[in-house]
């Protein structure tokens, strides 16, 4: 039977896993539940921001060996998301210089191919990482860089990098086309090799 307390902010009942901890109580499970907690903070910060700001500013002043020892138990719990925003950062960091065009341009760029890839129709799930800006070489053939005069769209990583391996050699893209609607070897007979055998 799950056990519920009622949330003297919003005065609902909820279960005692949606309560955070404290001493202070006989369950050892706060008054307030935490999505009001949450909120409390949040309008809290909101009305303080700078006051509150100086204040953790002199505690970390005044306290470097605890504010370090919190550092590296936050990165030790978040190496995930440390690893992800590395990678966002990066790749928003390299994108104007590199690619020729701004983090807003890119922006808008995904959201007028409607953010999803035009040869497989991947959808844009919040993952930088996994888009790719594809350009006519031709124009720049250094890898890496492109021009507002070169730029095709945006196409997922696996596709832009099938489009990189063919060259953009359209006759052979045709060709793999044919290939893969009628391989060579579907008709040729393997009779000799007994298990192998066409059905």
């Amino acid at each position: 039977m799950m056990i519920e307390k009622q949330c003297t902010k919003c005065k609902e009942s909820k279960s005692l896993e949606l309560f955070p901890k404290s001493s202070k109580s006989r369950d050892k499970k706060a008054w307030v539940c935490k999505a009001c907690a949450k909120e409390y903070h949040r309008l809290r910060y909101v009305n303080n921001k700078e006051l509150i700001n100086e204040r953790n500013k002199a505690w970390a002043r005044n306290n470097p060996e605890k504010m370090a020892a919190c550092r590296n138990s936050w990165n030790s719990r978040n190496l995930d998301r440390i690893k992800r925003n590395c990678k966002r950062w990066q790749s928003e960091r390299s994108r104007p210089t590199k690619q020729g065009i701004t983090n807003e341009q890119h922006q808008d760029l995904l959201n007028y191919t409607e953010r999803k890839c035009f040869i497989c129709g991947y959808l844009d799930e919040g993952d930088s990482n996994r888009w790719a800006l594809d350009h006519d070489y031709k124009c720049h053939p250094k890898k890496g860089y492109s021009c507002v005069k070169c730029i095709r769209g945006v196409l997922c990583k696996n596709c832009n990098t099938g489009l990189g391996h063919f060259k953009d050699h359209v006759e052979n893209l045709e060709k793999a086309i044919e290939y893969l609607k009628e391989p060579p070897a579907k008709n040729m007979s393997w009779s000799k090799y007994g298990e192998f055998q066409n059905e």
